[in-house]
């Protein structure tokens, strides 16, 4: 069959009894007879098993022998069925001995015949809104607005006959391949598809429908007290919805349209300056999935290895949900001690550990020991094509190379993680095991040569140098190279990636003992950017704690700057004495006191605070679902919604900021620390 691309969606019908293969390209949809039938495999020896649960639900297969094998090279014979369902009858009766019987057909066609899914999509982002006649939330009520937005145009479907307003919306999605939305997984598309029913129709095939708060939550390394969209706009774009503030029932249908534009609105602009579907589009086209299949990177990490195996011979288990044990840690040295400054400390990464590891050594499990290192060669290689391009202005080249390395993180955590057809406790620690001969062998090499070393993290070697020279950073780099090269007979990288002019460490929440992985300093060179104005890092202290209220963040990171700016302790203590004058004086507000935790799970055997807070909001019409992060202030009678009245405990807070003060800093404030003034 002839290969295909720029495949925007692709599933499978039976009509008449024959299985049938529909693509979809930019709305174009072609019809295609199955290229084969459905299958999986199975050992030698099961098949008495397969044929007395085929016959028993009167399933048609058919056995034959193959040329593939486990990854212990032991011969498989394929199984194949007249329809897709019937993969999934047998594997589910059998329990156990299958292999690749989890991939669904469509899939199974894409990764057997190199069909490629697109590059690009007709985009939209969408919003609904749903009328209550109360402040209760939305699950039942009347659907009035639907609002697309996209780079060409902008679309408000709504009135008050929810029939009218579907209908047209699924004639307007004949213009779009892709349709985002935010949390819409859990709310606006299943709305959509209940809605839809009722009346008869249903969402095209032809659209897939992405959620960009996962993509979000999954894409970034930073840590936001709130997920909801008002709060995500203004944190990254500046911006802000409308109408935010009130409920449906009390906006006009004027003011419910003009929220609902904003809200896809907003969706956009998160694209246009973050990439965040351009970056699922690229992931999908890489692994042959689809946008929406992205986030979750062990599914696009499967499909590459999926397909790096059938070229080696090799078809593998089942996907594995219930691996347990931990492999050993990566290596951290002490700090040598807490609250010192320390001048000209370089930081030299080692480039892509644990992908280069696993190729230089060979780690994977096939007896030939290339599986996994064929596959981290590719997007190695890949990605330095991308790079390059990239250095060029092109932002997809660079969109496409920032995936690239998204999957090479990805790989050392796929080889052991919860998910994986392959998981192996032991690979996973051949690979720390030898991250750790790595990091030991550098700090051995820096200490016969005089290089004070004074952290190092897993990848990570702070060294202090003499002078602050980019000459003297790049000799670093090419010292540290040559010689692990020479003691290990490796090729590794090292690079120079940033210098801290002053850094410390601060001390664990017991004892005198510097913290592993908590530090603070000022970097003045970076990595590809030259010397910059000073920075402020700031590295696994509160500061960098979503949950933590602002005030924390904000006192922290402010006294850590004095700090490094060299100001005595007199003026550490004025600024922390009118923190506290103006804590007690009511000047913060509770946006600045809240705490902010995240709801994992719909039930609780024990409620922490924010599940009981998140109790009391849904009482008076706020409702947070699963991911959603619940903000709580402490009151003098307990923990209360953000919005409370109730009197600020501010005892509470005085002292978790001296806890954090001390450990931070030093600076004892227990006793006779009072405000006269005040």
């Amino acid at each position: 069959m002839t290969t295909l691309d720029k495949i925007t969606s692709m599933w499978y019908v039976v009509d008449n009894g024959k299985l049938y293969i529909m693509v979809s390209r930019k709305g174009e949809v072609s019809y295609y007879p199955a290229p084969f039938d459905p299958y999986f495999f199975i050992k030698d020896g099961m098949q008495i098993a397969v044929d007395y649960i085929a016959k028993k639900h009167g399933i048609n297969y058919r056995i034959e022998d193959t040329d593939l094998t486990d990854i212990e090279g032991n011969r498989l014979k394929k199984i194949s069925t007249k329809y897709p369902y019937e993969v999934g009858t047998l594997a589910k009766l059998l329990k156990s001995g299958t292999f690749e019987s989890d991939i669904p057909y469509e899939r199974r066609v894409r990764l057997d015949l190199g069909w490629e899914t697109a590059d690009e999509y007709r985009t939209g982002y969408f919003d609904i809104e749903v009328q209550t006649k109360t402040n209760e939330y939305a699950k039942e009520g009347q659907l009035i607005s639907i609002a697309i937005d996209s780079k060409d145009s902008s679309k408000i479907i709504s009135g008050n006959n929810e029939e009218d307003i579907l209908t047209e919306f699924t004639k307007t999605l004949k213009d779009y391949d892709l349709l985002v939305g935010y949390y819409s997984d859990k709310y606006d598309v299943p709305m959509l598809r209940n809605k839809l029913s009722k009346y008869g129709l249903q969402l095209p095939k032809t659209v897939r429908f992405a959620d960009m708060y996962w993509m979000i939550l999954g894409s970034t390394s930073r840590m936001f007290k709130s997920m909801k969209l008002d709060y995500i706009a203004q944190q990254l774009l500046g911006e802000s919805r409308i109408f935010a503030d009130k409920m449906i029932h009390e906006l006009t249908p004027e003011q419910v349209d003009a929220r609902c534009l904003r809200d896809a609105e907003l969706l956009r602009l998160l694209n246009e300056n973050y990439g965040y579907v351009d970056t699922a589009i690229a992931k999908a086209y890489i692994s042959k999935l689809f946008p929406d299949e992205t986030n979750s990177i062990t599914r696009c990490i499967d499909s590459l290895v999926l397909q790096e195996a059938r070229k080696l011979g090799y078809a593998l288990p089942p996907r594995n949900y219930e691996q347990k044990g931990k492999h050993s840690g990566a290596f951290v040295l002490q700090p040598p001690v807490a609250l010192t400054m320390f001048s000209n400390i370089l930081v030299l990464d080692v480039t892509s550990m644990y992908p280069n590891i696993i190729i230089q050594y060979g780690i994977s499990p096939d007896k030939d020991h290339v599986l996994y290192p064929n596959i981290v060669k590719m997007l190695l290689e890949e990605r330095l094509k991308w790079k390059k391009i990239a250095r060029t202005g092109d932002v997809k080249a660079n969109i496409r190379q920032g995936a690239l390395k998204v999957f090479l993180n990805a790989i050392y955590g796929s080889i052991g993680g919860v998910g994986t057809r392959l998981y192996s406790l032991e690979l996973g620690d051949m690979i720390a095991t030898k991250g750790r001969e790595i990091a030991l062998t550098l700090n051995q090499i820096a200490t016969e040569n005089g290089i004070r070393v004074i952290y190092q993290d897993t990848d990570s070697l702070f060294i202090q140098v003499n002078s602050a020279e980019e000459d003297v950073f790049l000799g670093f780099e090419e010292f540290f190279n040559d010689k692990i090269k020479e003691r290990l007979g490796i090729s590794i990288s090292l690079e120079a990636d940033k210098f801290f002019k002053n850094i410390f460490f601060p001390r664990k929440s017991s004892g005198n003992e510097p913290a592993k992985k908590r530090y603070a300093g000022m970097v003045t060179w970076e990595k590809g950017k030259g010397f910059i104005q000073p920075r402020l890092e700031i590295v696994g202290l509160e500061y960098v704690r979503s949950e933590m209220p602002e005030l924390f963040k904000t006192v922290q990171a402010e006294l850590i700057n004095m700090y490094l700016s060299g100001k005595t302790k007199a003026e550490l203590i004025s600024y922390i004495t009118n923190v506290k004058r103006e804590l007690y004086s009511g000047k913060y507000d509770n946006q600045y006191l809240a705490y902010s935790k995240t709801l994992t799970k719909e039930n609780y055997k024990v409620e922490p605070h924010h599940v009981k807070v998140a109790k009391m909001s849904a009482q008076n019409g706020v409702v947070y679902n699963v991911g959603d992060k619940v903000q709580y202030i402490y009151t003098i009678y307990g923990v209360r919604p953000v919005d409370s009245k109730d009197p600020v405990n501010y005892n509470h807070y005085w002292e978790h900021l001296t806890r954090i003060i001390e450990r931070t800093l030093g600076i004892n404030l227990q006793n006779g620390f009072t405000l006269d003034l005040y």
